[in-house]
């Protein structure tokens, strides 16, 4: 089973091959090169936990929410800083392996939580898909020696000392800009950059992020973020305040319209 893999560790030997005898749901594919040579990542996960498998350029190609059996490799550990191993162990499956697609389209295991909990303990959901949101992706220009880059975070609401940084083309496809967004992914570790990402699966809009305030009048008010500028819509005549994580009141009015806009603040 994924579990006694991970309970044997590196006393698995990279030459013995091994057979899974579980069947499991593949949760995510991923496919780059790696010095040119093309190789296919496949996640998978049973009821005793998950693990990365290598295809390399294998023709077999399962997708997502397939149940496969079948799965024969060779454990590697290679993902590792100093003696310390910082992702998943893998198998890299071997070429005479006869796998199998038992059913298709099963339910993936989702798990809701936030960013700063995975950042917080990111082996806990190291190659396991997540459904995070109170987050905001935001990105920000520097200049060095080599020039001009843009650089991507995500950055979590209740603690902004949680950050994400990624690399739109390696990790999310297009950069994943705004507030209001839930983002499903799977958590893996980047061995190319040195830190952990979310693989983009999906970014929709989170519809319930809308903070409703309960008074005479009973208003909405709405708040969101585009390109730096803050904007917050609410009925005409109402005193507004912002505060930063801190406490501290950087703007406050009487709004006249029902839109306002605020730029200049740090951090939007």
């Amino acid at each position: 089973s994924i579990a006694e893999i991970h309970a044997a560790g590196e006393a698995l030997s990279s030459t013995i091959v091994y057979v899974l005898n579980s069947e499991v749901v593949v949760n995510y594919k991923r496919t780059q090169k790696n010095s040119g040579v093309s190789q296919t990542w496949v996640f998978v996960e049973d009821e005793t936990g998950v693990i990365a498998l290598d295809f390399g350029n294998a023709t077999f190609k399962p997708k997502a929410g397939d149940k496969i059996k079948g799965i024969k490799g060779v454990y590697d550990d290679r993902i590792r800083s100093g003696s310390e191993r910082i992702g998943a162990p893998s198998f890299k499956v071997v070429t005479d392996a006869t796998i199998e697609v038992v059913s298709s389209e099963n339910e993936l295991n989702v798990i809701k939580t936030t960013l700063a909990e995975v950042l917080q303990d990111t082996m806990a959901y190291h190659s396991r898909i997540v459904e995070i949101s109170n987050f905001v992706g935001t990105s920000k220009t520097h200049t060095d020696d080599t020039g001009v880059r843009e650089d991507y975070y995500l950055y979590d609401k209740v603690n902004p000392s949680f950050e994400m940084h990624y690399t739109p083309e390696y990790h999310t496809g297009d950069p994943i800009i705004g507030d209001n967004l839930i983002l499903k992914g799977l958590v893996n570790f980047n061995c190319l950059e040195g830190y952990y990402v979310i693989y983009r699966i999906s970014v929709t809009e989170d519809t319930n992020a809308t903070t409703k305030i309960d008074d005479d009048s009973q208003s909405v008010v709405k708040f969101y973020s585009v390109d730096g500028t803050l904007y917050i819509e609410t009925v005409s005549g109402q005193s507004l305040e912002v505060y930063n994580v801190v406490g501290q009141c950087i703007y406050a009015t009487t709004n006249s319209s029902n839109l306002t806009e605020i730029s200049g603040l740090e951090g939007v």
